[in-house]
């Protein structure tokens, strides 16, 4: 077994398979064998597992007592000493407690939590539990009986600010009142619950593959899911982040005219400026030829459709369709230019100092019987 200090103690612990990761940590007077099936599992599908034994258990030298704060501290430390970026943790029955107590008191060290067989106080056990243990610890003092009838006091409204997918599972038969695991499900908002029918308190944990499917299917499904909406938001922020700077930047450069007029028209004009503008702007062929520049240009430069509330890119012709003529847009082509499209206008305008891409609008511009000239810096 490897070992690593954390929190002024030593824990020995077992790494296995390749993934993302998964902490596992097992109930009290065990040691990570408990989880021997589900790791083999787990591996098989794709995940890296973490089994450490927690302070005082199994390769780990004993303590004259237990808490279980410093339990969950001992687990932080040793997801940081093991460089873990949000991974997901299981615990059974004081492993349960652990998770937590842990997640509570740092909300952003997972990225999922599951719990089995657990409760936030000694009033959640059962009394023939209590019953049995209070009896064995009168007789002989052991620190890890002691720990279970005196420990923890978990308030329960600290459940609602979780904030990461959490399955909840029990057995039918637990030694853990189905109340309080009802009570830990519905208080935490993003949690899964699972009664198990015909189950105690660890029969479908050790030695059996029900847990390890359980806890497959939920990590694929939710924890897996909620990193891919994490991921998209992200990316999505980013291109928001992305899109506002280059526009600032290239609102700076040459600017150019794609219009229905070889140039400016003079404000002190004769004519009818006005009127002639008003006719083309309900003419429905404008936004044709606009459209069909856009749609053209699109086949050689990748093209970011970027308005007030979104942010596409390529989009399909039947979005171009739809936004041209409706709505301002600013529309970032390739690295360099910027084209400007405003509903109230006749004409496009084109920022950018990249001759090649000037070039071919101004081609694209003209088969569509367009001028482009330059504009007003």
């Amino acid at each position: 077994m490897k070992s690593v200090t954390v929190n002024g103690i030593t824990l020995h612990y077992e790494v296995a398979g390749e993934g993302r990761p998964v902490v596992m940590v097992h109930g009290n007077g065990e040691d990570h064998h408990l989880f021997d099936t589900e790791i083999d599992q787990l591996v098989k599908a794709g995940y890296k597992v973490y089994a450490p034994d927690s302070r005082g258990h199994g390769m780990n030298a004993p303590m004259p007592e237990y808490h279980y704060a410093d339990m969950a501290e001992d687990m932080y430390q040793f997801i940081c000493a093991m460089n873990l970026d949000k991974p997901a943790f299981y615990g059974f029955s004081d492993g349960g407690i652990i998770g937590l107590m842990m997640i509570i008191r740092h909300p952003d060290c997972l990225g999922a939590l599951a719990i089995s067989g657990t409760n936030l106080s000694p009033a959640g056990l059962i009394p023939s539990f209590i019953e049995e243990y209070t009896a064995i610890n009168e007789e002989k003092k052991d620190p890890l009986i002691t720990l279970m009838l005196t420990e923890p006091h978990i308030d329960p409204e600290d459940l609602r600010n979780i904030g990461v997918p959490v399955l909840v599972t029990a057995g039918e038969n637990d030694l853990i009142r189905q109340s309080e695991t009802e009570l830990i499900a519905n208080l935490i908002p993003q949690s899964t619950l699972i009664i198990l029918q015909g189950e105690d308190h660890g029969s479908y944990v050790a030695n059996s593959e029900i847990m390890g499917r359980l806890l497959i299917d939920f990590l694929n499904k939710r924890w897996i899911e909620s990193i891919h909406d994490e991921e998209k938001k992200n990316d999505e922020k980013n291109l928001r982040v992305f899109c506002e700077k280059r526009i600032d930047d290239l609102l700076a450069k040459p600017c150019w005219i794609v219009d229905i007029f070889p140039e400016q028209v003079p404000g002190e004009s004769p004519g009818q400026f006005f009127a002639v503008e008003k006719y083309y702007l309900q003419d429905p062929s404008l936004r044709q030829k606009q459209q069909n520049i856009i749609l053209k240009l699109n086949c050689y430069y990748d093209l970011i459709l970027v308005t007030d509330g979104e942010e596409i890119r390529n989009p399909l012709p039947t979005v171009w369709m739809k936004r041209l003529g409706q709505e301002y847009l600013n529309i970032l082509a390739g690295e360099h230019t910027l084209i400007t499209v405003d509903q109230t206008d006749t004409h496009m305008t084109v920022f950018s100092a990249d001759e090649r891409i000037l070039a071919m609008i101004r081609n694209l511009a003209e088969a569509e019987g367009l001028f482009m000239w330059k504009g007003n810096d």
